[in-house]
């Protein structure tokens, strides 16, 4: 991933905490270790994105049709692309990631929208969590286009003044990245 999206990765880490629970089965320890590994990932951690993968691929294998998983998930995979001294091992990885985000981009429902109070809903952290990592992605991947349709639509969303300040500067970096 391109380094300037670093700090909106760190950013949509913290916004982890932000999103509405929809009656999951996944365990909360478990939740909070994943994004720990996440948030080391980001800062750029060597092996990190690893762990942090594993963690997540274990929570959606307890949950496999939540879309907020999944994107992490997505996310992290991407990462250890980054990480990969191999060009096959980056591309694996990064496709991976690309292959999890749309799936959980896909899983959405109307459901997902709903934010609890003072927070995010699931469905924006899924798609800022998408659109971050398809514009870190590198041009080859044909996903920056993606990536800027979803910061677009994130941040011309009703209510979006209101939303938590550190979602609003996440989605506000992506949309300047997008313009790039």
């Amino acid at each position: 991933m391109k380094t300037p999206l670093r700090s909106i990765l760190v950013a949509l880490s913290l916004v982890g905490c932000l999103a509405a629970p929809l009656a999951h089965a996944y365990d909360a320890a478990a939740w909070q270790a994943a994004q720990a590994d996440f948030q080391r990932a980001n800062a750029g951690e060597s092996g990190a994105a690893a762990e942090a993968a594993d963690k997540f691929a274990k929570l959606v294998a307890a949950e496999p049709g939540n879309p907020l998983l999944l994107a992490y998930l997505g996310s992290a995979e991407s990462m250890q692309g980054r990480d990969a001294t191999f060009p096959w091992k980056k591309m694996k990885f990064a496709e991976a990631g690309i292959a999890d985000l749309d799936r959980a981009l896909a899983l959405l429902k109307p459901e997902h929208a709903q934010a609890p109070a003072g927070g995010v809903s699931i469905a924006n952290e899924v798609k800022v969590t998408a659109a971050s990592t398809f514009l870190g992605l590198p041009g080859f991947f044909n996903r920056g286009e993606a990536g800027a349709k979803l910061a677009h639509e994130l941040a011309a969303q009703p209510g979006f003044a209101t939303m938590p300040e550190r979602y609003r500067n996440a989605v506000l970096k992506l949309t300047a990245q997008a313009k790039q």
